[in-house]
């Protein structure tokens, strides 16, 4: 049981499934009714696609870049001419092409809000691939 006694975890069910002869149906957890997570629509980008893929995708990679501009712009303030000199070599540029545009967010560290995060799946999921 949760604190309130309210709801039963999903553990419960687990054990319900082997121990018991009743059958039942037990469909999906209570603990993931209050999360934010946007829905993905099926055939459109996402943050959970390659930077290859939108970056081959002249609308999505524009929306990404508008989006992104206004953080390259705090690290260039942050670190100065050493962020706009260094440059990525071919190999690991290749690398980073098959990351999806979460996991490179996430490589941008503090920088990326969750806000940015929700603001940028919700503009490319209304490009079509």
């Amino acid at each position: 049981m949760n604190f309130d006694r309210k709801y039963r975890k999903d553990v419960f069910y687990i054990y319900k499934a082997y121990l018991s002869d009743e059958p039942f149906v037990y469909l999906c957890g209570k603990g993931y009714r209050d999360r934010d997570d946007e829905i993905l629509r099926e055939g459109y980008f996402s943050i959970k696609d390659s930077m290859a893929d939108v970056k081959a995708n002249p609308e999505a990679n524009a929306i990404f870049l508008k989006i992104i501009a206004p953080l390259q712009e705090k690290i260039f303030a942050a670190y100065g001419d050493v962020a706009k000199a260094t440059k990525i070599p071919p190999e690991i540029q290749a690398m980073m092409d098959r990351m999806s545009v979460e996991a490179t967010l996430k490589q941008m560290g503090k920088l990326v809000t969750p806000d940015i995060v929700h603001t940028l799946n919700g503009a490319l999921n209304e490009v079509k691939k």
